[in-house]
């Protein structure tokens, strides 16, 4: 029997302005950097930082009271999938974070299966949190957004790229092609809440873990958006939920499909 996504949507509501605080506290604070091996390139680095694992701890604990029998996948602890699974980012954009520019978010997807049923999004430094429950549309600080921004001539494009280089590179090379000024805000999540809220036109993600596109991906189809796998999709079940391994865009239909068949 599926939850009571509405009860848990306000049970979630409620924890987070305490994690937002906490957020927002830590930010300003020196801090205690630590690196990790990051995604599918070993050469690369990944920053963590003591917050990171404080706040994933605490949304561990939370989260599994408000649904009981629930299992957990995030980023700093090990995956402990079941039929209904919370997947957290902490903080994404903790490089950002961990030298005070002020964006970055944290990550709420509650899956069932293989498919996200429940996301919520928070901004602590705009004070903006989005969620959405599936087959109910797209909510920015518990008011019904509607789309308003149509793709523009000059398109606003994002992307969030894992890799070498090289990857890094090719990636811009082929976005370039849509768009002569692509951003990157250091926040695979940032990126796909304002995608959804239609304030950028379209995004590309390249080799992006699990936490990185849990929410976002359910924010995406709320808001009528297209999402569109240049890799696999994701299969809990059979998947190593710590490998950074999927692709995918988001945009409007005809967009998505445009930029997805260049990459």
């Amino acid at each position: 029997m599926q939850p009571d996504l509405k009860s848990i949507h306000n049970q979630v509501s409620a924890v987070m302005p305490g994690v937002n605080r906490l957020l927002i506290k830590k930010f300003s604070l020196p801090k205690k950097v630590s690196y990790k091996a990051g995604g599918i390139d070993h050469l690369s680095t990944s920053v963590v930082t003591e917050t990171d694992k404080e706040v994933e701890k605490i949304l561990k604990t939370k989260l599994l009271k408000i649904l009981p029998g629930s299992g957990f996948i995030g980023e700093e602890t090990v995956p402990d999938a079941k039929e209904y699974n919370w997947i957290i980012d902490p903080i994404d954009g903790t490089l950002n974070f961990a030298n005070q520019v002020p964006v970055f978010a944290c990550s709420i997807g509650l899956w069932h299966k293989n498919q996200p049923v429940y996301a919520y999004v928070s901004l602590p430094m705009s004070g903006e949190t989005i969620h959405a429950i599936s087959g109910q549309g797209i909510w920015l600080n518990g008011r019904l957004v509607k789309l308003i921004r149509k793709p523009s001539q000059k398109l606003f494009i994002t992307y969030s790229a894992v890799g070498d280089k090289k990857t890094v590179a090719d990636t811009i090379i082929k976005v370039l092609e849509f768009s002569s000024g692509p951003r990157t805000y250091g926040s695979c999540v940032f990126h796909g809440a304002q995608i959804a809220l239609g304030r950028i036109d379209a995004g590309v993600f390249i080799n992006q873990a699990l936490w990185d596109i849990a929410a976002i991906v359910l924010l995406a189809r709320e808001a009528g958006l297209a999402v569109k796998y240049v890799s696999k999709q994701p299969n809990i079940s059979q998947d190593d939920l710590k490998n950074y391994q999927y692709s995918l865009v988001i945009a409007p239909e005809k967009l998505a499909d445009n930029l997805a068949a260049k990459l």
